[in-house]
């Protein structure tokens, strides 16, 4: 009996790039297989820590994989570097380490990362947990830009809050609000003619 292939996990993912902090060779060569095989082929290695800062800056990673227990610089003070970097932004984190204390995955998701993987792993779980991040990172990085969008377009609006009674200052800063808070629902409302209730347009 032939098993049917199993189609790659990432690779509608393809584009993303992915940063593996790790200063253990054969761990990083491991990661990059396995991601390399479900589909990512942008994935950048570093077994220097204390060069992830500008690394971050060079690649503007999507997702980074971080050992916790590296000399010098360790994955906490990585950590630090990273939620500096990302900013206002998304960049999910996932922890891959030997530390299965209670204590090390308290810590780590306390200073932002997103995930905890305990080496040894499973190469398919790690995938899927990797894919479910990107797909998070990819909506956030949408919803930004939609945002971004409907700001651009308060500007429309101006000559039409200048002429009302309301502050348009005041106005604006209450639909700033309402964008950033992702409370604008888009719907679609049917023009009907009022004689016999027909749709028009379209």
């Amino acid at each position: 009996m032939v098993l049917p292939v199993r189609p790659p996990t990432l690779e509608s993912l393809a584009d993303s790039r992915v940063l593996v902090v790790d200063d253990d060779a054969a761990s990083r060569e491991l990661i990059r297989r396995i991601l390399g095989r479900e589909g990512l082929t942008h994935v950048t290695l570093l077994a220097d820590p204390s060069l992830a800062a500008s690394v971050l800056e060079d690649v503007q990673p999507n997702l980074v994989l971080l050992d916790l227990h590296m000399p010098d610089v360790d994955g906490f003070q990585v950590l630090q570097t990273i939620r500096k970097h990302a900013a206002a932004t998304f960049l999910p984190v996932i922890v891959v380490t030997v530390d299965d204390s209670g204590e090390a995955l308290q810590r780590a998701l306390s200073m932002g990362a997103h995930d905890y993987v305990v080496k040894p792993f499973n190469a398919v779980e790690l995938a899927l947990r990797v894919r479910n991040l990107l797909l998070q990172e990819r909506a956030y990085a949408e919803l930004s830009r939609n945002r971004a969008q409907l700001r651009s377009r308060l500007d429309l609006f101006e000559p039409d809050l200048a002429g009302g009674t309301a502050n348009p200052d005041e106005v604006r800063a209450i639909m700033i609000d309402t964008i950033e808070a992702d409370r604008v629902t888009i719907v679609v409302q049917p023009v009907v003619d009022m004689r016999d209730g027909r749709p028009l347009g379209g």
